[in-house]
């Protein structure tokens, strides 16, 4: 059975009709017209779950409770703006995932700062292209406790799913929801029973006081702008993470940092929010006078400009924003997508020569 789950999500789900496929290649032969069993040295070789004993089983496995993005996320939305998937409750999820790590001897775990039991959480998502309905956002999350682990696809669990885009209306209600779940769960500690196994990681057979803190979000630049609350194409500040600007990007001395002295410095929290309420009091402004809608747009990226600043809306996401670093995987394909951009012009100008 576990051989054939591990088929059936090889390389993600495989759908009904290749899982058969599979069924039977690796169990059959053609003999004329009937399909007989392979055999090796007189033995013959082992199959596969068939389809209809298999799904039964899957579905029978416990992942907690489901629910619904269309019926709990798109109330008040007109028809075309609702979207149909699923997400699952952050705190049931994490108490699973803590449990199915503690009693598992494939990873050692590694403890932070001396936070023994102590899960450092990391939530992303984004946002592609996919099919009919266009686009699909998925969020994940996984512990950077299980080490260089976190880089496989196979320790990223699905928290959200849904046929939407990433900044639509029912993921900025999703993620309200999770930050206000997450503020509830840092401040608590959770009593996980191995349920008299003993565990691989203590070697004991009592329950575990477990925490969770929020430590890293993974996302790329637009994702980011979108939790951030920032203008997404800003002209002259165009970093999430620190007071870059068009002007102080070419300082090859700079430094960055915390103290005030470095030529570059983290956005605080507390500005962004000042921002955003004058950003807010300039549109209830703006919204009284008579004029093109262009003309308003370009108003409100002046002044947010004049603000030294990219906030246009208070954080999606709260406090957690703070949390975002460099996303190296994005930076490396710009600077191969510049990289082969100058080589480009660089032979298309030696062809125009010769």
């Amino acid at each position: 059975m576990l051989r054939s789950i591990a088929v059936y999500y090889s390389g993600g789900v495989i759908g009904k009709r290749k899982y058969r496929a599979t069924y039977r290649d690796s169990s059959y032969k053609r003999n004329s017209a009937k399909a007989v069993r392979i055999v090796v040295n007189y033995c013959p070789v082992p199959r596969l779950v068939p389809y209809n004993r298999l799904m039964p089983f899957i579905k029978s496995i416990d992942i907690g409770q489901l629910y619904s993005v269309r019926e709990t996320l798109c109330q008040g939305l007109a028809e075309e703006d609702k979207v149909d998937g699923m997400y699952r409750d952050i705190k049931q999820l994490l108490l699973y995932l803590a449990k199915f790590y503690l009693c598992q001897s494939r990873y050692k775990l590694e403890w932070f700062g001396g936070e023994v039991n102590t899960f450092q959480v990391s939530l992303g998502g984004d946002g592609a292209p996919f099919g009919k309905d266009d686009t699909a956002c998925a969020w994940l999350v996984s512990f950077l406790n299980i080490g260089r682990g976190v880089l496989s696809s196979n320790e990223n669990y699905l928290l959200f799913g849904a046929n939407c885009k990433e900044d639509c209306i029912p993921v900025a209600r999703f993620l309200k929801k999770v930050v206000s779940d997450i503020s509830d769960l840092e401040k608590s500690t959770f009593s996980l029973d191995c349920n008299g196994t003993s565990c691989n990681i203590h070697g004991c057979y009592t329950s575990i006081d477990v925490k969770f803190k929020i430590s890293e979000l993974p996302n790329d630049m637009k994702m980011l702008a979108f939790l951030a609350g920032e203008l997404s194409n800003a002209a002259m500040y165009f970093s999430t993470f620190a007071d870059v600007s068009s002007d102080t990007m070419n300082k090859l001395d700079g430094t960055f940092g915390f103290t005030g002295k470095e030529v570059w410095k983290p956005w605080r929290y507390e500005t962004r929010i000042n921002v955003a309420k004058q950003v807010g009091t300039l549109k209830k402004s703006l919204a009284k006078k008579q004029m093109a809608a262009s003309t308003r747009r370009s108003k409100i990226t002046s002044f947010i400009a004049q603000k030294h600043s990219r906030q246009e809306f208070e954080p999606v996401v709260g406090k957690l924003i703070d949390l975002v670093h460099v996303d190296p995987l994005h930076l490396k394909n710009y600077a191969c997508a510049r990289a082969h951009q100058q080589l480009l012009n660089e032979v298309i100008a030696n062809v125009k020569t010769n």
